[in-house]
């Protein structure tokens, strides 16, 4: 099996940015249940060694098949991309005008008035830590939640745009 079969197998990742100061929690459900529609409706994270193989199948006469993520998510708690993120952030955004929207109501400050991002170069160097965190999130810098589908190259930040979103999923 080839290094490139193992990797198209593989699902995407979409990642949640999100502060305990700021309600995301519905926002993180809605996520968790589209990742994995055959998952508990509490939906509470399976342990790996929780899972059946697919050999546990096979062995026990099983025909279906396991059920496989549609995508993997990521939390991130009082944490801001890192600088890298941001500028692949900036091109989502640049493509679309909705991704422009969106991006503009999570970091009101990196965008002009003539609708050009600019990322704060200091931003590049600083470490990005809850306190830095804390301090731009206070300075309205950044206004969590903020969804991003690394893969699709799609940004959200509420229930309507997180719809559309997972669109492509469903």
């Amino acid at each position: 099996m080839s290094m490139f079969k193992t990797l198209q197998s593989n699902p995407g990742i979409i990642t949640l940015f999100h502060s305990l100061g700021k309600p995301s929690t519905p926002l993180l459900k809605t996520l968790l249940s589209a990742a994995n529609p055959h998952s508990n409706p509490d939906f509470k994270k399976e342990k790996e060694g929780s899972r059946r193989s697919l050999w546990s199948y096979i062995s026990k006469g099983k025909n279906e098949p396991p059920q496989l993520e549609k995508f993997q998510v990521e939390e991130i708690r009082d944490a801001l991309p890192t600088y890298d993120q941001l500028n692949l952030l900036k091109s989502f955004a640049q493509s679309d005008s909705e991704q422009l929207k969106i991006f503009t109501k999570v970091f009101p400050h990196f965008v002009n008035p003539d609708s050009k991002i600019v990322i704060p170069e200091e931003l590049q160097s600083v470490e990005l830590g809850v306190d830095k965190f804390t301090e731009l999130n206070n300075q309205g810098d950044f206004n969590p939640p903020l969804v991003v589908d690394w893969e699709k190259g799609h940004i959200a930040n509420d229930s309507k745009t997180l719809q559309h979103l997972l669109k492509p999923y469903q």
